[in-house]
């Protein structure tokens, strides 16, 4: 049983690095589809918003921020920004193919990080898999040879003991 479980954790791991290279792949895959659509640009913080959650005000404020796209169209957008940023500093932003504003494109290292992720995932949960199965066959062998114990101790002792 032990090679058994053996042969399956370095299966796992082929598995766990099949899994790693695929979310890769995938993610890497979205980055080559935002990037073209995706810009980034230069924008002027002109004056404070109010915060939505008021408990967070002390690390970061809502600005409003104006940027000119490509076109030399003018557009307004609001930002999050640290609590230390002033009206008139620039803050760089992304902005999509009709000017609004989205989050930064995937990286690279990003995608590298969610193929590591899912690979590590694979092989905790296939570990834990694996200590249960371990776990279970030991289990299961201690009570076998517990039972075969009691059997032959019950044929032994009388000869040991006179009985």
């Amino acid at each position: 049983m032990a090679w058994a479980l053996s042969c399956l954790a370095l299966l796992g791991l082929l598995v766990a690095l099949l899994v790693g290279r695929s979310v890769h792949a995938g993610v890497m895959d979205g980055v080559r589809l935002q990037a073209p659509d995706r810009t980034e640009v230069e924008a002027v913080l002109n004056r404070e918003e109010p915060m939505p959650y008021p408990e967070y005000s002390a690390t970061a404020k809502q600005m409003t921020a104006r940027y000119t796209d490509g076109a030399g169209g003018d557009h307004e957008v609001t930002v999050t920004v640290g609590a230390s940023r002033a009206v008139g500093e620039t803050v760089e932003i992304w902005v999509d193919g009709e000017g609004r504003m989205v989050p930064a494109p995937v990286t690279a290292v990003t995608a590298l990080m969610a193929g590591v992720v899912a690979a590590a995932g694979f092989v905790a949960l296939g570990g834990v898999a694996l200590l249960g199965a371990w776990a279970a066959v030991r289990r299961f062998t201690e009570a076998r040879n517990a039972a075969a114990w009691t059997t032959e101790w019950a044929r032994v002792e009388p000869e040991w003991s006179g009985r």
